[in-house]
């Protein structure tokens, strides 16, 4: 009876994580203050801009709305919560799916659905569905990622609908987000080949778009060699003998691709790919043995097929974007370069303490594009510098660190696996945002999470904060 009442209850004292969430509130109120000196008119009196409908007063009502929100989830039986987890989900793939047909067009995506004056991006609902359906999915009998190959490709199917939905839309952007959500999986113990192989393949387009396909295949072949021998573990003299010998022929075979023909690299890579999977066979039958020559299969066709991809698959802004990130020589300084070129000089000319609120001149002038949603972090650094900008980050970290401390602190797996998603979700819309604005990342339209002017954004971080407080207030008890 004792546990049922505690469950159902707020717990006495509002016993939840006072650090989280006044971090994340002191975050959004920096945000509606950035986004006011985004609009800012020295020509018009303070007081009335301040209270006027503008951006920054439409974000201030977002989070107030949000903070109410919030106190309805804080009374709400945690229970809740898993038992609407799949209605919700399907909901949101539902209006994934309606908003390709009754839709409206932003910056190139069919991603919105327009009500008067209220604008809503049915991608940032999915991203909390999906998280609360991936916990209630991984915590129904306890499913084991470690070893249960069906629960790995339902876990990992769950996450891909939306992602496939949405890149539909043509918001690329919003659909690697979702990836974010695999964190928790691996957290659940989902092994690591499930990891390796996408990584391994992004991390061959984007040499293959910077160096060309000759050295590509060079490096990727070696990775996968390299990857061969930790699967492959074996003591043996003669193993590291063979795996060095490998290792020194492919290398050579791959390098002599600069001045041979199609044909005979096409050879030496089946001779090179046969004679690996043969020392490996002899050697020692394991499975990393599939996994080997799978990756070295893959790694090959696409250094020789990335360029097809580029310029057939992907759209003309799309190609502006990798070009603005990896190949910025070949990109037009007043197209798509010119918006990370003006964020990057607003960003240094901040320095180390900044210009000051309301006096720094790229913001003003309107320099930067989409200085209130995509570009807020350089606003932020040309006004407040270096200090500022690093106080800001140091909030995230905070943040992200108390997510993964709640997280690994949960009595049941469904509490333990959103939260821990919610904390991947806002980690890499932190880390993409903040690094696309400095040129490290491609321009891609993600919005900085609680600073970022939008309301159903802000209002979706935010639901997700108060569902982790509201679960961590139950994490001695066991509902799953």
């Amino acid at each position: 009876m004792s546990r049922r009442r505690s469950s159902n209850a707020l717990p006495s004292g509002l016993n939840f994580d006072y650090i989280l969430l006044m971090t994340i509130i002191g975050i959004s109120v920096l945000g509606i203050v950035t986004i006011y000196s985004v609009n800012y008119d020295p020509e018009n009196p303070i007081s009335q801009q301040v209270f006027s409908f503008r951006q920054h007063g439409r974000q201030a009502m977002w989070l107030v709305l949000s903070l109410i929100a919030g106190v309805i989830i804080m009374i709400i039986d945690g229970r809740f919560f898993k038992t609407i987890a799949i209605p919700a989900y399907i909901i949101s793939i539902i209006l994934l799916i309606a908003v390709q047909f009754v839709g409206i067009e932003v910056n190139g995506a069919r991603s919105w659905f327009s009500f008067g004056p209220i604008r809503f991006q049915p991608s940032e609902l999915a991203k909390l569905t999906t998280c609360l359906a991936v916990a209630a999915y991984l915590s129904e009998y306890k499913r084991r990622l470690d070893r249960d190959i069906i629960s790995q490709i339902a876990a990992l199917g769950i996450i891909a609908l939306p992602m496939v939905l949405i890149l539909v839309q043509g918001d690329a952007g919003s659909a690697l987000i979702f990836s974010a959500i695999t964190l928790a999986l691996y957290r659940e113990g989902m092994p690591l080949p499930w990891y390796l192989i996408p990584i391994a393949c992004i991390a061959t387009f984007i040499l293959t778009i910077i160096f060309g396909w000759q050295i590509t295949l060079v490096l990727t072949s070696a990775l996968a060699l390299v990857g061969g021998a930790a699967l492959i573990y074996d003591r043996s003299f003669t193993f590291s003998i063979l795996m060095g010998i490998g290792g020194v022929i492919l290398f050579l075979a791959a390098c002599l691709t600069y001045y041979l023909s199609i044909e005979l690299i096409l050879g030496l890579t089946a001779i090179a790919l046969i004679s690996s999977c043969i020392i490996f066979a002899l050697i020692k039958m394991y499975q990393g043995l599939f996994l080997i020559t799978f990756s070295l299969l893959l790694l090959t066709g696409l250094s020789f097929t990335t360029d097809l991809v580029f310029n057939q698959v992907l759209q003309k802004h799309q190609q502006d974007r990798i070009n603005v990130w990896l190949r910025p020589h070949l990109a037009n300084p007043q197209g798509a370069l010119y918006n990370l070129t003006q964020s990057k000089i607003a960003i240094g000319s901040g320095s180390v303490s900044g210009k000051g609120f309301l006096k720094g001149e790229r913001t003003q002038l309107d320099y930067v594009p989409e200085q209130s949603t995509d570009f807020i972090f350089s606003v932020h650094g040309e006004e407040q510098g270096f200090v500022g900008t690093l106080s800001m980050i140091i909030g995230y970290l905070i943040v992200l660190m108390r997510l993964l401390f709640l997280g690994d602190r949960q009595r049941s797996a469904f509490s333990r696996v959103y939260i821990v998603a919610v904390m991947g979700i806002l980690l890499f819309h932190v880390l993409i945002n903040i690094g696309m604005t400095v040129g490290l990342m491609p321009v891609i339209g993600i919005p900085l999470p609680f600073m970022s002017y939008g309301g159903s954004s802000l209002l979706v971080f935010m639901t997700m904060i108060f569902i982790a407080l509201r679960l961590d207030q139950l994490r001695k008890v066991e509902f799953t």
